[in-house]
């Protein structure tokens, strides 16, 4: 359903009085008499993701003028597509309400019926436009992500892995609590191990069982997170998801939490910090640390309590809610994680233990049973 909700904000009530029986029944209208109120109105619609879709304020108010609401509203809301609807703008105002809050239209008083609604009708164009390409973009943007990381299950399975436990950890965090930067910090869990691509299947074994490395073998994987940042850093969009994926820590004793905060803003916990927290939880738990001890540790270290309980609670249920299942090729589920090295009829291993059954993953498994012969049935985790 389009959102049609339009605030009007005038210092003088009769101007809304009017404002509102000439626009009865056309929008889903608010009006407010001051430039604080509607401040207070649009954070509110905001938090409850019922944003304004347009604002038309007055310019002339006391203690917030237009100018002034508008780049508050700007701030706080930037979809909402922002209108002045005033009699008497002097220009440095008009100028200042340009500059400051991206200004969608200027209109005088008297406005009749017929201009204010042309003028609301096409405002309300604007902002299901301005929403209609964000969504084709961040769905373009998804699809290709999701993409790339099909392709990573294929290169390396097992950074595909570590990739779909940090997914996890990050989706349990997000159900837990409000984030701010959702969609964000969804792709940087996609895409946290890209950069593992450089790194030896063998060496990425050796640090999901939590063995000690050589330090040749410590120093590729310690640049693995800069290498991705470079990857992702080339794709329009993706700059502060190349910033946080570049900025993880490789071993649990270098985390530390990126900002300095106690508790969520006021759209949420940021993305960094859930980003952070998740692949800090997973170092710890590739190291062996028992959960009370990460804890301790996580929050020694600036990580929010919230934060680690929700992602410690989520790895414990897939660490230890899973069942123990002998299946044929046919009977696998995505979701399902190998609990056995998968061997070809000739001896020939395809797939190792741990990895966890993706989308491409079962295309090849089946193809493999289809073409070759896989020894069957297949132990795996439910």
């Amino acid at each position: 359903m389009s959102n049609r909700r339009v605030l009007m904000v005038d210092d003088e009530q009769r101007v809304l009085d009017g404002l509102r029986r000439m626009l009865r029944g056309r929008y889903e209208l608010t009006t407010s008499v001051s430039g604080a109120e509607a401040i207070g109105l649009v954070r509110e619609s905001a938090e409850r993701r019922e944003p304004f879709a347009v604002v038309v304020s007055d310019m002339q108010m006391p203690v917030v003028n237009g100018a002034a609401l508008l780049a508050s509203v700007n701030r706080i809301s930037p979809d909402t597509v922002l209108m002045i609807l005033s009699g008497q703008a002097d220009m440095s105002a008009t100028i200042a309400a340009v500059n400051n809050s991206s200004l969608f239209r200027f209109l005088t008083k008297p406005c009749g019926a017929e201009d204010l609604t042309r003028a609301l009708d096409d405002a309300l164009r604007q902002y299901e436009l301005l929403h209609a390409e964000r969504d084709l973009l961040e769905r373009t943007l998804n699809g290709a992500v999701e993409v790339l990381t099909e392709l990573l299950s294929s290169a390396s399975p097992v950074a595909a892995a570590r990739s779909g436990r940090v997914r996890a950890l990050v989706a349990a965090v997000t159900e837990a609590v409000e984030v701010a930067d959702g969609w964000e910090v969804r792709l940087a869990s996609l895409l946290s191990q890209v950069g593992c691509v450089s790194v030896p299947e063998e060496v990425l074994r050796r640090v999901v069982a939590g063995e000690e490395l050589a330090d040749a073998e410590r120093a590729l994987v310690a640049g693995h997170p800069n290498l991705a940042r470079t990857l992702l850093g080339r794709v329009p969009r993706l700059e502060r998801v190349a910033a946080w994926v570049g900025a993880q820590p490789v071993e649990l004793a270098e985390a530390r939490a990126p900002l300095a905060v106690d508790a969520p803003g006021k759209r949420g916990w940021p993305g960094e910090l859930v980003f952070a927290t998740a692949v800090t939880c997973l170092l710890g738990v590739e190291g062996g640390v028992p959960p009370e001890e990460l804890a301790t540790r996580l929050a020694e270290q600036g990580f929010p309590a919230p934060l680690v309980s929700a992602a410690l609670g989520a790895e414990l249920v897939a660490t230890g809610g899973r069942v123990l299942r002998s299946l044929g090729v046919d009977e696998i589920m995505t979701g399902h994680v190998l609990d056995q090295d998968v061997l070809t009829t000739a001896g020939v291993m395809l797939l190792r233990k741990g990895e966890p059954v993706t989308d491409t993953l079962l295309i090849r498994l089946k193809h493999y049973a289809r073409t070759v012969g896989v020894e069957e049935p297949i132990q795996v985790l439910c």
